[in-house]
């Protein structure tokens, strides 16, 4: 089951990658760079078993990221796929940075 799920991830993520990058071009790439840094952060949590193997459900997530700046840089060059590299990572930064504290929270019994 868990292998029917990863693949159709990999479909609706990469599809949804072009889609957003046909209707919006390279903002659009921008900002499934950051929506898949975010949601790759918070499902890296998620260890399952498919393939054979263990692995983290962030993967498919973060290698989106990938085909945005592949994509970015065969049309738009070197300059603009580097800036949404930077995106991505001060996005990773700065999520990192604000859910710390969360940890200092006293949950509720």
């Amino acid at each position: 089951m868990n292998e029917l799920l990863l693949i159709f991830s990999v479909i609706l993520i990469f599809s949804s990658t072009v889609m957003f990058f046909r209707f919006f071009g390279v903002i659009g790439l921008c900002c499934i760079t950051v929506f898949a840094t975010i949601t790759a952060n918070i499902e890296v949590l998620l260890l399952v078993n498919a393939f054979g193997m263990e692995q983290t459900l962030g993967n498919i997530l973060f290698a989106s990221s990938f085909l945005c700046t592949d994509i970015a840089s065969e049309i738009y060059g070197k300059k603009v796929s580097n800036k949404i590299v930077n995106i991505g990572i001060c996005t990773s930064l700065l999520f990192m940075v604000l859910t710390q504290p969360w940890l200092m929270y006293i949950p509720s019994p």
